[in-house]
């Protein structure tokens, strides 16, 4: 067909373009949980409204929970810095370093009914605003002399961007108890600017 012969099909004006067939219009939904953590590429597992599941940036996961008022790390816990179980309570806070600039983070454990702890196992994950490329994950483990609670922190070993910072405890953060027990964290998780 010749160039001419398209002007009365294109009409006057700016032409759109036809939507490809079988495509369909966007659906909105919201993030229901975090079904996994971060994978090696920095992206969470997480199942939608719509009944989807997908992965997505864990900063935006954790950008849209904030904007849409919930929060939930991996396994549908709610957001909290401190979370009790039934033998004691786990703990992670987010802190500016002692120079003013992100990132700071401190946690750990209480034992409680007079339990006490001969060791430990101990991870979590601090997640920095996008494009900061910063992320980390925390590990710690040792003997404990009998000890009702222990604490570890973390410095970044330079100053990163501002912005929304998450951090959660892995669910198989562990205390060994002296009498064979063991005491798992219940994922306590703190998302805040910095």
């Amino acid at each position: 067909m010749a160039a001419a012969a398209l002007l009365p099909l294109l009409g006057s004006g700016t032409a759109e373009a036809a939507p490809a067939s079988g495509s369909s219009d966007m659906a909105l939904s919201t993030i229901t949980r975090v079904i996994s953590g971060p994978d090696a590429d920095g992206k969470d597992q997480v199942a939608l409204s719509s009944g989807q599941t997908i992965k997505l940036p864990a900063t935006a996961v954790a950008q849209a929970q904030r904007l849409s008022g919930g929060s939930t790390t991996p396994g549908g816990v709610t957001t909290q810095n401190t979370v009790s179980g039934t033998c004691g309570s786990s703990y992670i806070y987010l802190y500016e370093r002692s120079d003013g600039t992100p990132v700071r983070m401190v946690t750990g454990f209480n034992l409680s009914g007079g339990r006490r702890a001969i060791s430990y196992g101990w991870g979590a994950e601090i997640i920095g605003p996008s494009g900061s490329g910063y992320q980390y994950e925390y590990g710690a483990s040792g003997s404990l002399a009998f000890r009702t609670s222990w604490q570890g922190s973390h410095n970044s070993g330079k100053a990163y961007a501002r912005g929304d910072y998450f951090a959660y405890v892995f669910s198989d953060s562990y205390a060994l108890l002296d009498n064979g027990s063991i005491c798992t964290s219940e994922e306590p998780s703190q998302e805040t600017f910095l």
